[in-house]
């Protein structure tokens, strides 16, 4: 379902997403709207992060394009990627701090790093995201002072402190108890309330999924089963999405190893 480019932050045709020959989602047509949050659903190994990794610019298409408001990426130069990635912002999983540096410190980084930004803005800016996210008063800690939950937000501020056109976050309720992952939830939700931000989220979680999708992609079978709202994607018939919504299990899992084959890596 493609809303049209207007709405769109990201609109895809076509697309093959993979790795050299291998071909790991085929004929992907998706919209990514603009100030909305799009869930992308789908079982372990449906090609979740590999989809992100492509709109990320990490890997090129093996086919079709993705548009990017005027920046086709499938056809960009280099530098062109390069200058895209700087209007995105990512928290990988595990949040990917700086285990020597504070949170303060985590935050400013890429400012720092990146960009001509003046110390003493880059650190004011890293105080300003960090109160975006309920850690006012943890600036001066490092990452093993904090609790998990709290680490993911610091990766969601530093994603944040240059105040990208998309937020992307993948898995970011991995490894959180449902009290904490349910406060992450509200916290994204936030986020994209006050600031407007386009945020996409690769997750399996389905209390996240409902609490958060205003848009949703689900993967499976090696393409896109379903996109849209998260009630019709839920209720669109095909065999995938049922057995995802409802966590039914793979009818050969029993042969193929019982209970324990079904614990998977995400």
């Amino acid at each position: 379902m493609n809303t049209g480019t207007s709405t769109a932050a990201i609109l895809t045709v076509g697309l093959d997403c993979g790795y050299g020959k291998s071909v790991v989602l085929r004929d992907v047509n998706v919209t990514i709207p603009r100030g909305r949050i799009t869930c992308v659903l789908g079982g372990s190994g449906c090609g979740k992060s590999t989809l992100l990794r492509t709109l990320l610019g990490l890997e090129r298409p093996l086919a079709g394009s993705i548009q990017f408001g005027e920046l086709d990426l499938a056809r960009a130069r280099e530098e062109e990627v390069l200058t895209l990635r700087r209007r995105v912002g990512v928290l990988f999983q595990g949040a990917a701090l700086f285990n020597s540096l504070t949170l303060l410190e985590n935050v400013a980084f890429p400012l720092l790093e990146l960009t001509s930004t003046d110390e003493e803005v880059a650190r004011e800016t890293a105080r300003i995201k960090l109160a975006l996210v309920g850690l006012a008063s943890f600036t001066e800690h490092l990452p093993a002072e904090v609790s998990g939950g709290m680490r993911k937000r610091c990766g969601i501020a530093r994603a944040l402190v240059r105040d990208p056109e998309v937020l992307f976050l993948d898995e970011p309720g991995a490894g959180l108890d449902p009290i904490t992952s349910a406060a992450l939830d509200h916290m994204i939700l936030d986020i994209k309330d006050r600031l407007g931000t386009t945020v996409v989220v690769v997750t399996h979680e389905l209390l996240s999924i409902r609490a958060l999708a205003d848009h949703a992609i689900m993967l499976g079978g090696g393409g896109v089963l379903a996109e849209g709202a998260l009630a019709a994607v839920e209720s669109s018939g095909a065999a995938g999405v049922r057995d995802f919504f409802q966590r039914v299990a793979p009818p050969n899992a029993e042969r193929q190893g019982g209970l324990g084959a079904l614990i998977v890596e995400d």
